[in-house]
């Protein structure tokens, strides 16, 4: 390593530990600016991720200044616009995320031409903040009975015939007894609401992750031929496997058949497809007479019409992002992004300008940090603004 690549690495730890005099900040960032050292950046950032998360957090100050320079803000007030290429655009930013601990990631517009950042301050704070979504759930038992299981206390929640229902934390898990008593034929319910997310053991050993405003009803013992459960919203599968007994589900007049496999169904209403997304075993989609068997990485889209497309090479890290904490963007519009943070903040959407040009987004965010953190660094593409007014979020493009 030469003496710059050593000079870079020094300036970054003394960065991270907010110990740069103004001088050596001053080189650190024409360092950075001049594009020649982005993929030593990039090592930096991922050598230093695991110590960095651990609780080492810039100053407030330092963290506007890193700001200030990435997006062409001096403090002196002045403005100029700075062209970056989406690579150093992706590497600006992780730094911007990684050294202020935000509990971000990479976030870039989705061009590949240079991306020019707006002629605007990017806001420190807003008034408003929403929190992010956390684990809760509601249980509709088989006599139509309701529980909360938000901030119930871990252990027995009911017993239903010779199934317990035991809550560990942000799982609910249906527990075979060893008495006598015969199988209840009841069904339960669980559902989501916006801003909520929680998951369940099946009386099968099947696994379920339920995303915000969603649902499952199900039998609390499977009898018969099938294993057959009925969803709203989205929900990913990790399926016991029973060759006797198919797993079906059912959503929005779509059906997923499986004997054992891991899978993520997305139905909500509000999406233009349902999308079933096959990440491991087989799977047939069936609706209206039409059908599609899918080989892991495959996508089966229904549309409204009823009519399926296979779609090949998904990516898997876009589609169960949500279960792995983390808003996940994969040349998505600007739309389609604010209904995936409307029902995880448990937040309506307001356009003020409807027929603006179609904005796209590439990158990874985490799901824990507050909503006004999000839009900072939606912000940050010069695309698109935001506020915050009480639960609404009024968008401007």
């Amino acid at each position: 390593m030469h003496m710059e690549n050593k000079r870079l690495h020094y300036l970054l730890d003394k960065y991270v530990l907010s110990t740069l005099s103004l001088s050596e900040e001053k080189e650190l960032f024409i360092l950075l600016d001049s594009n020649l050292y982005d993929e030593q950046v990039n090592e930096y950032l991922r050598a230093s991720w695991p110590q960095m998360s651990q609780g080492h957090e810039l100053t407030a100050d330092s963290s506007q200044k890193i700001l200030a320079t990435i997006t062409g803000e001096h403090t002196e007030g002045l403005l100029v616009k700075r062209n970056f290429s989406k690579k150093y655009w992706s590497v600006a930013a992780a730094a911007i995320l990684l050294l202020t601990s935000f509990g971000l990631y990479k976030f870039y517009h989705k061009t590949n031409v240079p991306v020019q950042i707006a002629q605007k301050k990017i806001p420190s704070k807003y008034t408003n903040d929403v929190a992010a979504g956390t684990n809760g759930a509601i249980l509709k038992l088989a006599d139509g009975s309701i529980v909360v299981l938000d901030s119930l206390a871990n252990g027995t929640v009911s017993t239903q015939g010779s199934m317990n229902l035991v809550k560990d934390g942000s799982t609910l898990n249906y527990v075979q007894t060893n008495n006598t008593i015969a199988n209840t034929t009841g069904f339960n319910t669980i559902e989501t609401p916006n801003g909520r997310q929680f998951s369940l053991m099946l009386g099968d050993g099947t696994k379920v992750w339920l995303n915000a405003a969603s649902s499952i009803h199900f039998p609390v013992n499977f009898s018969g031929d099938e294993r057959k459960v009925e969803i709203t919203g989205e929900a990913y599968f990790e399926v016991a496997k029973n060759k006797h007994k198919p797993f079906r589900v059912s959503a929005n007049g779509s059906e997923v058949e499986v004997l054992g496999t891991h899978f993520n169904v997305n139905s909500y209403a509000d999406e233009n497809t349902l999308n079933t997304t096959l990440l491991e075993g087989s799977v047939k989609v069936s609706h209206a007479g039409n059908n599609a068997l899918l080989t892991p990485g495959q996508q089966a889209q229904v549309n409204l019409k009823g009519s399926i497309s296979k779609i090949n090479h998904v990516n898997i890290t876009e589609v169960v992002a949500w279960k792995n904490n983390a808003f996940s963007f994969n040349n998505t519009d600007l739309k389609k992004l604010m209904r995936q943070l409307s029902r995880w903040y448990d937040v309506e959407i307001v356009y003020k300008n409807e027929s603006a040009d179609p904005v796209r987004f590439n990158g990874e965010i985490s799901r824990s940090v507050t909503l006004s953190n999000v839009l900072k660094m939606l912000e940050l593409t010069g695309e698109v603004s935001f506020s915050i007014e009480g639960k609404r979020i009024i968008v401007s493009s």
